[in-house]
């Protein structure tokens, strides 16, 4: 038995010998080498680069998966090697098993987009998506002012689905994703955690969908008073308007029933905010009203002919009053004084991650 073990030894180096002999005859391309082009993709964003012979004519055509014609076009690589290219229309973006075609005078190369795609849903804390089947993803969420990220190995299932739950919740959060292929191409994706913020007196809002190129719905008082439809960036952002039956924009008002289709705890009633600056102490001192809608924090911002000047946090007490005091503004922000004519963005925090707010005028 101990000479059958040694003899396998001796064969197994003997083949290993030879196979190294062999595949050091071989072209790399035998040997599974990377493809003379890689990709680089964000996913739903209007331009994608690459890397291939340095100071070349890069030639390209973008089609869809149905093999419709997106773009086509040429650009020069870099002394590296490296080039971008990005469609001419703002409405073209890069989608799942695009079709792109490369050729750079030296190789050529046929790559399909990967059907990568991303949600977030802050009410159950899972992110969800699609990727290569059997693949493993890098899933890496931070929050604001964190001063670190914390990334995690995500294992697609063989029916090319995935998730991720995040033990805190993902409320609050960006989720970055990434996905290197074995061909040395590189894929991201990034999205926020659902959130929107409505302003009294306005009629515009904004927010995060938690979807990259998804649509949002939102309505004042079940869609009586008005509605809101937009479809967002390739990060989820979104910035739209209420309007009536008639397309005329409608100003939000206290008590208003406001609802989004992006959540399903997106749902809440328009507090009567009241702030007051102070350029005397340097504060600002309102309510907040939290009859039927649970709040958090609030944060005021300044600015000054449309540039930033600095922030303050405060706490509600239990009948939503709050100062914030821009001399000890808490956080990561440094002391600000209030001067005449600083615009203050008054955002109430709600538990649900969205804001109601109000903007006023230092006199």
């Amino acid at each position: 038995m101990v000479h059958f073990t040694t003899l396998s030894r001796r064969v197994t180096v003997g083949i290993g010998l030879g196979a190294l002999v062999i595949a050091l005859a071989l072209p790399s391309s035998t040997l599974g080498a990377q493809p003379a082009i890689t990709f680089g993709i964000n996913m739903f964003a209007n331009c994608f680069d690459g890397h291939g012979a340095a100071n070349a004519t890069v030639n390209i055509t973008w089609r869809s998966a149905d093999n419709t014609l997106k773009s086509n076009g040429s650009t020069i690589s870099g002394t590296t090697g490296s080039w971008e290219f990005c469609a001419a229309a703002a409405s073209t973006w890069v989608a799942p098993n695009d079709r792109i075609k490369v050729s750079d005078g030296t190789n050529s190369r046929s790559y399909i987009v990967p059907n990568i795609d991303m949600a977030i849903d802050r009410v159950s804390g899972l992110v969800t998506g699609t990727g290569p089947a059997g693949r493993t993803l890098r899933l890496c969420p931070s929050w604001r002012f964190a001063d670190y990220q914390r990334c995690h190995s995500v294992r697609i299932a063989q029916d090319g689905t995935w998730q991720y739950g995040e033990p805190g919740g993902i409320d609050g959060a960006r989720v970055d994703i990434s996905w290197a292929s074995p061909n040395g191409d590189h894929v991201y994706i990034s999205a926020h955690a659902q959130n929107f913020a409505v302003t009294l007196g306005k009629s515009t809002f904004s927010g995060m969908t938690g979807q990259p190129r998804s649509h949002a719905h939102l309505e004042l008082n079940g869609g009586a008073k008005a509605t809101g439809d937009v479809d967002s960036d390739q990060y989820g952002s979104f910035t739209g308007q209420f309007v009536d039956s008639h397309g005329h924009p409608v100003t939000v008002a206290a008590n208003d029933h406001v609802t989004a289709s992006i959540a399903s705890d997106a749902d809440w009633i328009m507090p009567q905010i009241v702030a007051t600056p102070n350029r005397v102490n340097d504060t600002a001192t309102g309510n907040c009203s939290t009859v039927g809608t649970p709040y958090y924090d609030v944060e005021v911002t300044v600015t000054h002919s449309g540039h930033y000047r600095g922030s303050a946090f405060a706490d509600l007490d239990p009948d939503g009053n709050f100062t914030a005091d821009f001399r000890d503004p808490g956080g990561f922000f440094s002391p600000t004084n209030i001067i005449r004519g600083d615009r203050l963005l008054v955002a109430c925090g709600l538990a649900t991650d969205d804001l109601a707010q109000l903007k006023v005028i230092a006199k």
